[in-house]
C-alpha cells in the first residue's frame, strides 16, 4: 500500500470512533447515564442474562427456562401480560427496551397435569 491509502484508512478510522463516541456520549448523556432496578418476582435465578439494572433505552433479551411440559407460563412487565417467544433450547426469550423506570417482571405458571381425572361410571 502506498502511503496516501494508509492516511486515508487511518483517517476513515479516526472519524468513524469520533463518530461512535459522539452517539454513545450523547445516549449517556440524554439519559443522564441512569440505570433503573429489574425486580424479577424473586426468580431472578430463572433468567439467563438477568442483572440487577438496566440503562433507560437498553435493549433487553432475558431466557426463563427450563420450562416443564406439564405447566402452563404467564409472564407481565408491570402489570401487563406479555407473550414470549418461545425456543427449544433457551426456554422463553423474553424482549423489552428499559423504559426511565424500575420494573417488575413476574412469571406465574399453572400445573395442568393436576386436573382431576374423570370418573367412568363403576
Amino acid at each position: 500500500m502506498d502511503n496516501i491509502t494508509l492516511f486515508i484508512a487511518g483517517g476513515l478510522l479516526i472519524v468513524g470512533a469520533a463518530v461512535a463516541f459522539i452517539f454513545v456520549f450523547r445516549n449517556y448523556m440524554r439519559t443522564d447515564g441512569r440505570r433503573f432496578r429489574a425486580d424479577y418476582s424473586g426468580g431472578k435465578q430463572q433468567y439467563t442474562n438477568a442483572k440487577e439494572k438496566y440503562r433507560v433505552g437498553q435493549k433487553v433479551t432475558l431466557y426463563y427456562g427450563p420450562a416443564a411440559t406439564d405447566t402452563v407460563y404467564y409472564f407481565s412487565l408491570d402489570g401487563e401480560k406479555i407473550n414470549p417467544e418461545y425456543d427449544d433450547e433457551k426456554g422463553y426469550v423474553i424482549h423489552f427496551t428499559m423504559p426511565a423506570h424500575d420494573i417488575t417482571l413476574e412469571c406465574t405458571s399453572k400445573n395442568i397435569s393436576a386436573v382431576p381425572e374423570e370418573s367412568d361410571g363403576e
